[in-house]
């Protein structure tokens, strides 16, 4: 069977408290000398991606949104067919697929300065996501 919404939750919220504990414990220095921790970072970082992603289109879906082309144009239409992200925020959530992508295809160019400054804006991410899942029926499919 399939992972449904429930396993998607809860891979993006492990994500999510594992970025935040690694920010938590190491400075970005610490982070870029340490190969594990940099791949502990990337990972993590890719995967509560992915997983908001999903969440995000499951919503689209849902709600008969329109169909997105992208990553980051999921995002785009909850803010602009949904009203669920603000104008300031959009660029944040541009930023967390664009570097999702950096580490998932152009694995050489990760900016791990980039991607420690947007672990500050993961509560964003946390409340999107919460926005979303109190609007919808998450129980397995």
């Amino acid at each position: 069977m399939a992972p449904g919404i429930t396993d998607r939750l809860k891979y993006f919220y492990e994500s999510c408290e594992t970025l935040k504990s690694l920010k938590k414990k190491y400075t970005l220095n610490e982070i870029e000398s340490n190969r594990d921790l940099c791949d502990i970072m990337e990972r993590n970082f890719e995967k509560m991606i992915v997983a908001s992603v999903d969440i995000v289109n499951y919503y689209i879906a849902e709600k008969k949104l329109p169909k997105p082309k992208s990553y980051v144009e999921s995002f785009f239409v909850l803010s602009d067919a949904a009203g669920l992200i603000k104008t300031e925020e959009k660029q944040i959530f541009k930023e967390f697929v664009e570097n999702r992508n950096i580490i998932t295809h152009e694995y050489f160019s990760v900016n791990y300065e980039k991607i420690y400054s947007l672990l500050d804006h993961i509560p964003i991410l946390i409340s999107l996501i919460e926005k979303i899942t109190s609007q919808i029926d998450i129980t397995e499919i």
